[in-house]
């Protein structure tokens, strides 16, 4: 298994797969790097599980065809948002996107903070934003 979660939550999810299924677990922290080594890494070394990992992996792995349909019994549990149809992926959790302001722009520009994608188009803020690259 690869895991791109902290190591105290995969150590609790491999420990409680072995208590129920007696199976040995051998884990492998994927390692930090871009979007495409990540994706690389995952490719050369064919896992037989991931876990973790953001959206934007997991969509990306998949258009690579990285990842494999896996679709359990249980899987009719799990909302139809929080996987894809074919099996490739499921979801464990949801984060959340935190849009940050500075309050002296915000002032100088006579805005008030963003609080929904559209409102990041305004045209003030037009060369005002970053985001991370994830290529």
């Amino acid at each position: 298994m690869c895991s791109s979660l902290g190591r105290a939550m995969t150590e609790d999810i491999i420990e409680d797969y072995t208590l129920a299924t007696k199976t040995k677990v051998h884990v492998t922290y994927l390692p930090a790097g871009t979007l495409q080594e990540r994706l690389d890494y995952l490719r050369q070394h064919r896992f037989d599980c991931w876990l973790g990992g953001t959206a934007e992996e997991y969509y990306m792995a998949n258009k690579q065809n990285i990842l494999r349909p896996y679709i359990t019994k249980e899987s009719y549990k799990v909302p139809a948002e929080l996987n894809n149809r074919q099996g490739e992926w499921t979801s464990l959790y949801l984060s959340y996107i935190a849009l940050l302001s500075n309050k002296n722009n915000l002032h100088r520009y006579g805005i008030y903070a963003p609080e929904t994608w559209d409102e990041l188009l305004a045209p003030e803020l037009k060369d005002e934003i970053a985001i991370p690259n994830l290529s």
